[in-house]
């Protein structure tokens, strides 16, 4: 689903009832060991339910809406760890079709992501073009977008690098 569709949704739905944050699709231990259990109890039980807090607050959709909608996007495009991730074949042919390799692809995502400087978003638009933002500007088109707030590479002592060795054992492809 794209960030747009999301939004809509988010839209839609609090029209009729009140928005709610999405419950997390695992355990905070099944991310192990490329996220530590406590580093995604941290980031979703408490940084995630405070964006929602805060939206709550002020009822301000688009104000509000960056730092909400990107982490709902983003915890079910994680799953539990596995050395073996791989795309679907239909999402393969496309990354090949834009980066030639899955290996040019996390190249490219990794590249993009040691380019921020500070916190920020890598965002995989639905083209499989790379772009990246600080803080939680919406943009249209999302197809996938992984976090690089301090939280995300804690365990990692702040090694994207590293932490990007791990990760994409999670990342739902």
């Amino acid at each position: 689903m794209s960030l747009r569709e999301h939004i809509h949704l988010v839209e839609a739905a609090s029209k009729l009832e009140p928005i709610k944050i999405s419950p997390l699709p695992y355990k905070t231990k099944d991310l192990e060991p490329a996220m530590s259990e406590h580093s995604v109890d941290v980031h979703y039980n408490t940084l995630t339910k405070n964006y929602f807090k805060k939206y709550k607050a002020t009822g301000d959709l688009f104000q509000k809406a960056g730092a909400l909608l990107h982490n709902d996007f983003f915890w079910p495009l994680l799953k539990p760890y596995s050395k073996n991730n791989k795309p679907s074949a239909d999402l393969m042919r496309k990354i090949n079709a834009a980066h030639k390799s899955l290996d040019l692809f996390k190249k490219s995502v990794v590249e993009s992501a040691l380019s921020i400087q500070g916190n920020g978003w890598v965002l995989i638009m639905e083209d499989l073009q790379i772009q990246t933002i600080q803080n939680h500007v919406l943009k249209p088109g999302i197809a996938m977008a992984i976090d690089l707030w301090e939280h995300t590479t804690v365990d990692y002592d702040f090694n994207r690098e590293k932490f990007f060795q791990e990760f994409w054992k999670n990342f739902s492809l």
